[in-house]
């Protein structure tokens, strides 16, 4: 039907109404989509990394991906899908000082564009820019009040200068800090380990 209507392609996310943004994406819509329609096909749903973006395209047989949630606070999935596939290697995750640098870019255009509302808005994104880092929540919790841009950039840098001057620049591995959790409530080691 949509075909005929003129379509030139269809984007399915691979999610019932009901799922929202919980629960796994159901890929296997799309071959059963693909053998209905001549038109290409774009798989939409769990993309958050360039390992997901080649698994979509090998599994699913998809024309093309859309990357939604995957890119809030971390537009550095593009280029490092974009890498993935033309050099079959994984490129390294972006540093702090990359992240806070683009997070400032990013920021500074949401200001410009829509003003205060726009660095309110921004405040979804501060998460995945600073995910995995030590004590990132402190900042996060600053960022979530601030509402200026000199003072937003402002904590981003004194953040990274604090991490810097403690030799912590690095991401925290998890896998390193699970076992020193002793404590059997599945609800509060969650708690520490998003606040981590």
């Amino acid at each position: 039907m949509i075909e005929q209507a003129g379509a030139a392609a269809i984007a399915i996310h691979c999610r019932t109404r009901d799922m929202g943004m919980t629960g796994k994406a159901d890929w296997s819509y799309i071959s059963k989509i693909k053998e209905l329609i001549d038109i290409p096909v774009i798989l939409n749903g769990d993309i958050m990394t360039p390992q997901d973006a080649k698994r979509a395209f090998d599994e699913t047989n998809c024309d093309a991906i859309m990357i939604g949630r995957g890119c809030i606070g971390y537009p550095f999935i593009f280029k490092r899908t974009q890498e993935y596939f033309n050099t079959g290697i994984v490129p390294n995750e972006p540093g702090l000082k990359e992240r806070i640098e683009v997070c400032v870019e990013h920021v500074k255009m949401a200001e410009k564009y829509k003003g205060s509302h726009g660095v309110v808005e921004f405040r979804k994104h501060y998460s995945g820019y600073l995910k995995g880092f030590f004590e990132a929540t402190n900042v996060r919790q600053k960022l979530m009040k601030a509402i200026e841009f000199s003072e937003i950039e402002g904590l981003l840098w004194d953040y990274y200068s604090y991490l810097e001057s403690i030799d912590r620049l690095e991401t925290v591995q998890k896998s390193n800090i699970i076992p020193e959790l002793n404590c059997n409530n599945e609800k509060y080691v969650k708690k520490q380990l998003i606040e981590m």
